[in-house]
């Protein structure tokens, strides 16, 4: 905000209007309850390409599967890039691997039922739709630090966990703290992330948009 202010004068009005999304679709489903079925379901959804961390992922996980069993990884997406994921998988680790290929828009709800939790390992996102998208769904998000969403919407034990980008061994110590966090501090956590969830909906989205194009118009705006 400060500095959009230096750049544009202090006697104009700087609001914040952030992301939002068509959100009511998303209910927490099946997948929103490990703690009924032996297992954690890791979500990944996005293009497979180096820009998401595709590799960084599939290190962490290959790393996973020997310390903690019965755990899977759901890889919704497709794209040039799907061979980095592939190089990095250990046999074991590709043994654990679900590939739904390209999601529409449409089937999203469902295949967010299918999760626990929402891994979002990019190198770079200027913000990242997927993350209100899963906590809008009840899973906690583990979400790089270079995604826009994360610092935004991932509060540290309470929606999720932050991980720094590029480290496969960070990204892998806090997939296993989530599959071992107390079963109870998971449910509280999947309650919080329907909280912050709704503040990204649509219908509040439009209308902060609208509030925002009254204040600019009543500060003169219309003659920027």
């Amino acid at each position: 905000m400060l500095n959009f202010r230096r750049h544009l004068a202090d006697d104009r009005p700087v609001l914040n209007v952030p992301y939002f999304s068509d959100l009511r679709r998303f209910s927490p489903g099946s997948g929103a309850s490990s703690t009924a079925r032996r297992g954690s379901t890791f979500l990944f959804v996005g293009s497979l390409v180096h820009r998401k961390g595709v590799d960084t992922l599939a290190r962490a996980f290959s790393l996973l599967v020997d310390r903690v069993p019965g755990v899977r990884l759901l890889i919704a997406g497709d794209g040039a890039g799907a061979q980095l994921l592939d190089r990095q998988l250990s046999e074991r680790a590709a043994r654990a691997v679900t590939r739904q290929g390209f999601v529409a828009w449409q089937s999203l709800p469902q295949l967010y039922g299918k999760g626990d939790y929402l891994v979002l390992p990019s190198r770079y996102d200027g913000w990242g739709m997927v993350v209100a998208e899963a906590m809008a769904s009840g899973l906690p998000v583990i979400g790089s630090t270079a995604a826009g969403a994360v610092l935004d919407l991932v509060q540290e034990g309470i929606t999720g966990w932050q991980v720094p980008p590029d480290d496969p061994g960070a990204l892998e110590a806090t997939m296993r703290l989530a599959v071992t966090t107390n079963r109870h501090r998971i449910q509280w956590m999947r309650g919080q992330c329907l909280k912050v969830a709704r503040k990204y909906d649509a219908a509040l989205g439009a209308r902060l948009f609208a509030r925002a194009v009254s204040v600019v118009l009543q500060s003169g705006g219309q003659e920027c």
